[in-house]
């Protein structure tokens, strides 16, 4: 799955998710890796935000994000704990 990030109308990138995508009452991503911009570019603030619209664009109101082991890095080895997302209601006064 590739995904095209912008930020206040600014083309930050885009992201290639590799996942398994499960289906249900709601969205579970297994063995989730992502890839493509810097290190540390995206922050858990942008992680929030793309399974906000994940799960608006799948119709769910939660989903789980399970890392898959990392391959790199300092935590090589390691697979992050799985984070839960609850959907938010959409604001039109949102930034």
């Amino acid at each position: 799955m590739f995904l095209k990030l912008s930020k206040n109308g600014v083309q930050l990138g885009t992201l290639d998710l590799v996942t398994q995508v499960v289906v249900g009452d709601e969205l579970i991503l297994r063995e989730c890796h992502i890839h493509g911009l810097a290190k540390g570019a995206i922050g858990i603030e942008g992680l929030n935000a793309i399974a906000q619209a994940l799960m608006e664009d799948f119709g769910v109101q939660s989903a789980v994000v399970e890392g898959g082991t990392r391959t790199t890095g300092l935590r090589r080895g390691k697979t992050p704990k799985p984070r839960r997302h609850v959907r938010r209601p959409y604001s039109s006064d949102a930034p």
